[in-house]
């Protein structure tokens, strides 16, 4: 069966197509390798282990396996034992195990089969038939594959055939080298040009390679410009991180100097707000009720915890009522000095718990002992000062009346004459009682200005929103 099957080309043709590629490769280099008669040459293991460096790895041993397998299975191959030289002498194509073949294919040589060699170089001589592949007679059905798969294997047979004969297929020399009658069919089947288009041929691609000279020099000099204009690129960037780390240097100095500066100025205006809420206090503050205290003890009137005057159970020292004499003529020369008011014709004159008071004519001593002979220059001294209290409480009032002040000042104790809301402050043929209530009522007429001077007067302070919160605080 096997002899009627190799004897007719289209069933050689329809075989080799079924074959796998490695079976297919190993079949057509013993083709050409044969002395066609398929006779002499072959392929022995070790060339076919140098064609497929893979051989090592278990997996190409298998495909290995498989194609011989197959080739045995078909009759292309047939076994025969002995030696690896005997093989190549007598045409015998011999296939021995190396490091990494089987183990079981080491000592056999296989022999080609010569009428299927033949059948092959016809078929690759004079081409494939036209008509594509035959249908395979009944003898190959078991044998032969589907109208499909030959047709699929047909492209990887002529995929194989191709590399081969481009001299990239195969190693060892001469007797891979394809037979003349293949290369003769290569040329048949393969369009044959003119000698006027292989002219044309030969200057269109001197013009394209022209072109693309002239285009590799115009990218050569773009390359150029560019490698120039990128060192140029290169030298800024150095000068611009030189000014980039010179600016960071500056800024750096510049901003630990403003660091400084900054915490200085923060002591400053800590030190000037401070300063000013203290100078808003005391601006706030009444300097004079705290110098000249005003106040009362029991039947006596005040200042500064002096007592003014004497009764007939308590008899005050007079060192203590000149003192608060004293007092009293220098708030009320203070007062006037602060408001640069000038009295018409008498004048105040401190001289601590000694003072003096003045008519403009003759001067007169205000502090004591006082005897029954200088009584009266004493009542006289009094009477002048009580007139000086009560041209400054009408300096007061017109003061409120030209700054539409309302209601205008006026004394809680009116004062007429020698007299403080009707009690007089002569010593001479007067109670010690009567004379104390009448010092004490003109001590209630000096405070009361005071606080006149000083809340609505000219030594007033406007108050604001910040003075008040300085002031609560």
């Amino acid at each position: 069966t096997r002899e009627k099957i190799f004897a007719s080309e289209s069933s050689c043709q329809a075989l080799l197509g079924s074959l796998v590629p490695l079976a297919k490769q190993y079949c057509l280099r013993c083709v050409f390798s044969a002395g066609g008669d398929g006779s002499g040459g072959g392929i022995s293991g070790e060339l076919v282990h140098e064609t497929w460096p893979a051989l090592e790895s278990k997996r190409s041993r298998k495909r290995h396996a498989a194609a011989v397998r197959e080739l045995l299975d078909l009759g292309i191959w047939r076994e025969r034992g002995g030696s690896h030289a005997h093989a190549q002498a007598s045409g015998v194509a011999a296939s021995t195990a190396g490091s990494g073949s089987n183990g079981a294919m080491a000592g056999v040589s296989y022999h080609l089969h010569p009428q299927f060699a033949r059948n092959v170089q016809q078929i690759l001589a004079h081409g494939f038939q036209s008509g594509g592949w035959c249908e395979p007679p009944g003898l190959l059905a078991p044998h032969v594959p589907s109208r499909e798969a030959l047709r699929a294997h047909a492209q990887g047979c002529w995929d194989a055939l191709l590399l081969f004969l481009s001299g990239s297929g195969g190693h060892g020399g001469g007797s891979d080298a394809p037979t003349p009658s293949a290369t003769a069919s290569a040329s048949a089947s393969s369009p044959v040009m003119t000698e006027e288009q292989f002219e044309r041929e030969i200057l269109k691609c001197k013009e394209e390679e022209r072109k693309e000279v002239q285009k590799i020099q115009k990218l050569e000099q773009q390359l150029q410009e560019l490698g120039e204009e990128r060192l140029g690129l290169d030298r800024q960037q150095e000068e611009l991180d030189e000014l980039e780390d010179h600016y960071w240097r500056r800024f750096n100095h510049y901003k630990f100097e403003l660091d400084a500066f900054n915490e200085e100025k923060h002591a400053l205006v800590s030190k000037i707000e401070g300063a000013s809420a203290q100078l808003e206090l005391l601006k706030r503050t009444n300097i004079y009720n705290d110098v000249f205290h005003i106040w009362h003890d029991g039947p006596f009137g005040t200042i500064n915890s002096f007592r003014m005057g004497r009764t007939s159970k308590i008899q005050v020292e007079w060192d203590e009522i000149n003192a608060a004499w004293g007092q009293a003529v220098l708030l009320l020369h203070t007062m006037a000095s602060s408001c640069e008011f000038e009295f018409s014709q008498n004048k105040l004159i401190p001289m601590g718990s000694y003072p003096k008071v003045s008519d403009g004519k003759n001067t007169y001593e205000l502090y004591g002992p006082v005897t029954q002979f200088l009584r009266a220059n004493y009542d006289k001294a009094m009477c002048v000062f009580l007139q000086c209290l009560q041209e400054f409480s009408v300096y007061a009032k017109e003061y409120d009346i030209a700054h539409q002040t309302k209601p205008p000042f006026q004394l809680p104790y009116k004062i007429e004459g020698d007299k403080v809301c009707g009690h007089t402050v002569r010593l001479r043929f007067n109670a010690h009682e009567k004379w104390t209530k009448a010092l004490k009522y003109l001590l209630a007429n000096l405070k009361v200005t005071l606080v006149w001077l000083t809340s609505s007067g000219p030594l007033a302070k406007p108050v604001n929103s910040s003075a008040a919160t300085v002031g609560t605080s």
